[in-house]
Formats: C-alpha cells, sequence, structure tokens
C-alpha cells in the first residue's frame, strides 16, 4: 500500500501541472483555441516542457542533494521553500515569454495564479508544512471550474477528473505520513482559493 502510495506521488506531482493545465486551457478555451491554429505549437511546448519540469526538476534535484527523481515527492522541510520559490521564477519567465507571443487569454492569469501559489506556498513552508500536492491540484481544480464557468462545458468531465484525482493524491500523502491532514486541508485549500481569486478577478 506504501508503495503505490508513493508511485502515486511521484505520478500525480504539481511539477506536472502547470504544463498539463496550459495545455488543457490551449486545447478548450474556445478563443485561444482557434488564435492557437495559426502558430507553431511544437516549439511553444517545449518551452512549456523545459520551463514548467525540466528546469524545475533539475533545480529541485539539485537544491535536495539527489541524484534520484523519486526523492522529489518528499523534499524535506528545510528545502521546500527554495524548491516553490524557483518554481515561481521559472513560471515568471513563462508569463513574459507568452505576453511577448500576445497569448494573454485566460492562459495569463492561470500562470500568474500559478506564480501566487508557489510564493504563498514558499512563505507557508518557512513556518510551518504544507503539502506542495495540496498547493498544486487546489490550484488546477480552480482553473478547470473558472474554464467551465466562462463557457467551456466539454471540461466538466476532466474536472470531474481532477477532483478524484485530488482525493487520490492526498490519501496517498497520508498513506506515506508525509502530511498531517491539517496540512493537506490547508495546502488545497490555499491553491483552491488563490486560483479562483486570480481568474474570476482577470480571466476572460
Amino acid at each position: 500500500m506504501r508503495k503505490a502510495a508513493t508511485i502515486i506521488s511521484w505520478m500525480l506531482h504539481p511539477v506536472w501541472l502547470t504544463g498539463i493545465g496550459i495545455w488543457i486551457i490551449f486545447n478548450h478555451h474556445f478563443i485561444l483555441k482557434s488564435k492557437l491554429t495559426a502558430l507553431s505549437l511544437g516549439p511553444l511546448y517545449f518551452v512549456i516542457f523545459l520551463s514548467t519540469v525540466l528546469l524545475p526538476v533539475m533545480t529541485g534535484m539539485i537544491i535536495t542533494g539527489t541524484q534520484h527523481l523519486s526523492k522529489l515527492p518528499t523534499i524535506e522541510i528545510k528545502h521546500r521553500s527554495a524548491f516553490l520559490m524557483s518554481g515561481a521564477v521559472y513560471t515568471s519567465l513563462l508569463v513574459f515569454f507568452f505576453t511577448k507571443a500576445s497569448l494573454e487569454i485566460f492562459v495569463l492569469p492561470f500562470m500568474i495564479g500559478q506564480v501566487l501559489i508557489q510564493i504563498i506556498g514558499a512563505i507557508f513552508n518557512l513556518k510551518m508544512k504544507i503539502s506542495l500536492h495540496g498547493l498544486g491540484w487546489g490550484g488546477i481544480t480552480a482553473m478547470l471550474y473558472q474554464l467551465i464557468a466562462i463557457g467551456s462545458p466539454q471540461v466538466f468531465r476532466i474536472f470531474l477528473a481532477a477532483i478524484f484525482l485530488s482525493g487520490l493524491v492526498l490519501s496517498a500523502r497520508l498513506i506515506v505520513k508525509a502530511h498531517t491532514r491539517f496540512e493537506i486541508y490547508l495546502g488545497y485549500s490555499a491553491g483552491f482559493l488563490i486560483m479562483m481569486l486570480i481568474l474570476f478577478c482577470f480571466a476572460e
């Protein structure tokens, strides 16, 4: 049971979620989807992967001093704030890139929300432990909810899947004793509320 929970913690790690969120927005936002048909998406997705997965993972390995990717879901509390802040920096660079590429619609507020989630998570982790998985999955669930609200009802099944996967990964974090229930609930609630606030105020 514990081994399965560890695998789930890695497969559903929040490091994947910014890129997945952008991909969902690209394919389901009614205005942005049509705008992207004129662009070459290969280089764009490479930049997204570099900024949201490759660089954060490499930085995490350097910060923690590990050579094993399997160790990333269990980053020690002394390293968590630095890991989150590095992710915020990389996502901010991606925000700048998207602004220059005139791809601001909905995806830009989403990425700003991701930056704020990482910064606030880093601040929390200076004083107490908070679930990074909870932060990430709370944010992605809020984004999907807001995407439905502005006119993309086809995302509803993905939204339900996100709720299910959130429960699965957060249960896994409890099984491996990485967090208390309070840390899980706090992380998920903070991620959800921050993203909802940003998207409610700025998304279109």
